[in-house]
């Protein structure tokens, strides 16, 4: 606050100074002669400007089109994958009732025997006692 009354009292002993220095910054300010058109300035920083904007928009769309690529590829061996997983729980659920029918021939009607057998070929604890 004192810095600000003393520069006051400066510029009301040496208005003339002020004055003069103000004068000659808005004198170089509207009087230079500059070969740099504005106009043409402004003009060239909106086409850089849109070039940029235009490879963003480049770079997002690759990147989404490679997370397209790759949900797809991970989808596809989802399924792939889903359709093995199918084959397989069907190749095993008709052997094991084809060893489970031979249990149940090779038991002759012991149940005691038969659940401990399944319990055997299932891998089961409940079945045996």
């Amino acid at each position: 606050m004192v810095a600000l009354q003393v520069f006051g009292s400066y510029v009301r002993k040496y208005w003339l100074i002020a004055l003069a220095v103000v004068g000659v910054v808005v004198g170089l300010v509207l009087f230079r002669k500059s070969n740099v058109d504005l106009g043409k300035l402004v003009e060239g920083i909106n086409d850089d400007h849109q070039k940029d904007l235009e490879s963003i928009k480049k770079k997002d769309q690759t990147v989404a089109d490679a997370k397209k690529q790759i949900a797809a590829d991970e989808q596809k061996q989802l399924d792939e994958l889903a359709k093995k997983y199918a084959d397989l729980q069907k190749d095993l659920d008709a052997e094991q009732r084809a060893k489970a029918d031979e249990i149940m021939k090779n038991t002759n009607a012991d149940p005691d025997e038969l659940a401990r057998q399944l319990a055997a070929l299932t891998g089961s604890t409940k079945l045996s006692n």
